[in-house]
C-alpha cells in the first residue's frame, strides 16, 4: 500500500513502512516530500503528484524487501 503524506511517500507492505524523502543532492530520492497524489498505470509504474516539484515516477517492481 502506498501513502502519500506532506512528509514523504510512504509503502506500507503489511509488517512495516517504509519512506521515501527528498535528499538534497540525491537523484535516486524523490523528487519533493509533500506528495498529493497517486496513481498507478498498467506497467506498474507509480506516478507521484508533489506540491512543488511536479510529476515523478518510480518503477515499484525494481523495490527490494
Amino acid at each position: 500500500m502506498w501513502i502519500g503524506t506532506k512528509d514523504g511517500l510512504n509503502r506500507y507492505d503489511g509488517h512495516e513502512f517504509h519512506v521515501f524523502k527528498h535528499i538534497i543532492n540525491d537523484t535516486t530520492s524523490i523528487c519533493a516530500n509533500s506528495i498529493t497524489g497517486l496513481s498507478v498505470d498498467a506497467d506498474s509504474i507509480l506516478w507521484i503528484g508533489t506540491a512543488s516539484s511536479g510529476l515523478a515516477s518510480y518503477d515499484f517492481r525494481e523495490w527490494k524487501i
